[in-house]
């Protein structure tokens, strides 16, 4: 089964390569990179409402 990099070893250097598989996940991360960093201003927002609310969320509740 393809992986997603190729490594040779010829001591005493190590030759990593994306394969085409791997190279199929450039677009799609590239764009999660984007969308992670233009969003990045409301991620910190959510992060920080979400660490002051008041209510708790259900995991929190004890139940007996």
């Amino acid at each position: 089964m393809p992986g997603y990099f190729n490594v040779t070893d010829t001591n005493p250097v190590r030759r990593c390569e994306l394969t085409d598989l791997g190279r199929a996940l450039r677009d799609p991360l590239l764009a999660l990179q984007v969308s992670a960093e233009s969003h990045a201003d409301d991620v910190l927002a959510a992060q920080t409402r979400f660490d002051h609310r008041q209510t708790p969320l259900l995991e929190d509740v004890r139940t007996e």
